[in-house]
């Protein structure tokens, strides 16, 4: 295994969960950094050792997905526990908005709200902080504190003075107006306008470099909390940032701005994924050494014990879709302006698109099917097909990664690497000596019949995470649900089980947890919802889809009386998953 990976060198379990689907009777509607403190103690006494928090990045409060941050640094500032602020307990006004607040029935209607509802929690947050801040500037006596704060400024600068300056202008121009629609003069700021900048929003800066200190405080005590009950926390890292982002705006000479990340069509989303999120410039980035990239895992090692790196196919090669496409460009001046898409179109994309992209589970789109296609999703089709693979920056970029967080904190690793037609990936992760993922509702085999990495548990490598589902999968119990009795019987089959395992949705899905945790596989992953029984309706994300119905989730219970799982507990003790 290697000193990369000191978190994968003994078998364990740990769990997965959004920060923010925690529920408490304190919290104000979103899991904060309290509830994750009960949740280390809910997972310690189950003989968990490790938790997997999806991206904790700052979101927007009109764009709240966490794949989608506005900085690649920082900590959401949803996630602070105003309780545990020492500046709200003794500021009146602070004091008189959550007294409001309580008095009205907002923070009850938010804690039993069976989803999160981001933007009102976010506004409520801003406004308690903003006067927590107001309190904070005003006292003259706590000179600690003061000293405190001014430290974490001047030790975070290199990426919290550009992201406090991005957070202020986006509060001064509002934050459904993206950054390439500022001024000029602030879009693309010289060397002598970034200082003049920075005293015109010295509220705004001040406030964001207060806010992100008193986040920074609160993880790092639930972080040492956690550290001492025997629980690591894993982070994950999106490769990618948002198009508006502080990054783009204040490193764009690091980015490819014509061209955006996603996916081809495949299995998840069958007209593909375009994530609006900047490319890379790579070629840029290797000539520095990748600078901002080391500055980012320097950041996040230190937020985390283990790092799982989302998309990791963008290191060996990535899909780059063009923003501004030569066929769609071909047939608009084809096509008179105002005329519905129809038969033209669906004759340059439909026989082109097949065979680009290798369909195993259908032939060609139909014309019905182009027709009830949207304007908007018509132009990602043909953005889809003027898109292609390049080659990512590879085993030099993994290595300078590697580097940094081994000779500074010792950070273990693990990558995604799920997708078809992976081999140049499998061999980069194998070369490097990354923990690759195995999921156990991906078993399936190809047209000629050959099973795929993840058919049969049994066989997945020790370097590996075992997976029963991801935040993209549904939970363990409504995939059981949805699959066929024959398909039941095909799995069970290749589990080497009995037949009759097969005939009950609860005998099947205590077969493939029994399965994963006496798999090879060093660490072992399941999401709360799958450890907790749930099935359809709590889903984190469905992929290809937008909607309240992604990254809104929050369990149905209070952590206050969140309590055993006699099957969790047993097997692992009886796999040898036992904390040190």
């Amino acid at each position: 295994m290697g000193s990369y990976h000191p978190i994968l060198e003994r078998r364990r379990a740990g769990v997965l969960v959004p920060l923010s689907a925690l529920r408490s009777r304190s919290d104000h509607g979103i899991g904060d950094l309290a509830d994750l403190r009960l949740f280390v103690d809910w997972a310690a006494a189950r003989g968990l050792s490790l938790i997997q928090l999806l991206p904790v990045s700052p979101i927007s409060p009109t764009a709240p997905f966490p794949y989608s941050a506005y900085s690649a640094f920082g900590l959401d500032l949803s996630f602070i526990t105003l309780s545990h602020v020492p500046e709200v307990k003794r500021s009146p006004a602070a004091q008189a908005l959550l007294s409001k607040l309580e008095k009205d029935g907002t923070l009850n209607r938010l804690r039993q709200a069976p989803r999160l509802v981001y933007e009102e929690i976010y506004n409520l947050k801003v406004s308690v902080l903003t006067a927590a801040f107001h309190s904070f500037m005003e006292e003259k006596a706590d000179h600690e504190r003061r000293q405190q704060w001014a430290h974490f400024i001047d030790k975070e600068k290199a990426w919290l003075e550009p992201f406090a300056l991005f957070t202020a202008l986006k509060n001064h121009y509002g934050w459904r107006t993206s950054w390439t629609s500022w001024p000029e003069a602030i879009k693309n700021p010289d060397a002598l306008m970034w200082p003049t900048l920075l005293r015109q929003e010295t509220h705004g800066v001040k406030l964001a470099q207060y806010i992100q200190w008193i986040a920074h405080e609160q993880w790092e005590a639930v972080h040492t909390y956690a550290r001492s009950k025997g629980i690591a926390f894993m982070g994950d890292m999106p490769i990618y940032v948002g198009g508006d982002s502080a990054d783009v705006w204040a490193s764009r000479q690091e980015f490819d701005l014509e061209g955006d990340g996603g996916a081809p069509p495949d299995y998840f989303a069958w007209l593909g994924q375009n994530w609006a999120a900047p490319l890379y410039d790579w070629n840029k980035m290797k000539a520095d050494g990748f600078r901002w990239w080391k500055l980012r895992v320097r950041y996040n090692a230190r937020l985390f014990d283990a790092l799982r790196f989302d998309h990791f196919r963008g290191v060996s090669e990535y899909w780059r879709i063009p923003r501004h496409p030569a066929i769609a460009e071909e047939i608009r001046r084809e096509v008179p302006v105002g005329t519905p898409w129809a038969a033209k179109e669906y004759e340059k994309v439909s026989w082109f698109w097949p065979i680009k992209f290798q369909f195993q589970f259908r032939e060609r789109m139909s014309f019905e099917e182009w027709q009830k296609l949207t304007d908007a999703e018509r132009y990602d089709v043909l953005k889809h097909v003027n898109a292609e693979w390049i080659k990512g920056p590879g085993e030099d970029f993994v290595h300078a990664l590697l580097e940094v967080s081994t000779r500074e904190s010792g950070t273990s690793w693990a990558v995604e690497d799920l997708g078809a037609d992976m081999d140049d990936v499998f061999a980069l992760r194998d070369k490097t000596g990354l923990a690759g993922m195995r999921v156990a509702q991906f078993f399936g085999y190809d047209e000629k019949g050959r099973a795929n990495p993840h058919v049969n548990p049994a066989a997945w490598p020790e370097n590996s995470l075992a997976l029963a589902d991801t935040h993209d999968l549904p939970p363990l119990r409504e995939w059981a649900e949805t699959l066929t009795f024959e398909e039941r019987c095909r799995i069970v089959n290749v589990y080497g089980l009995a037949p009759e395992i097969a005939h009950s949705i609860d005998t099947f899905e205590q077969a493939v947890w029994d399965k994963l945790f006496y798999s090879p596989s060093r660490l072992l992953i399941f999401s709360l919802q799958t450890y907790l029984g749930l099935g359809k309706g709590h889903r984190t994300n469905l992929p290809g889809t937008v909607g309240d119905h992604n990254w809104t989730w929050r369990m149905p219970m209070d952590l206050e009386i969140l309590g055993p799982i006699p099957r969790l507990e047993h097997l692992i003790q009886s796999s040898d998953r036992r904390p040190v």
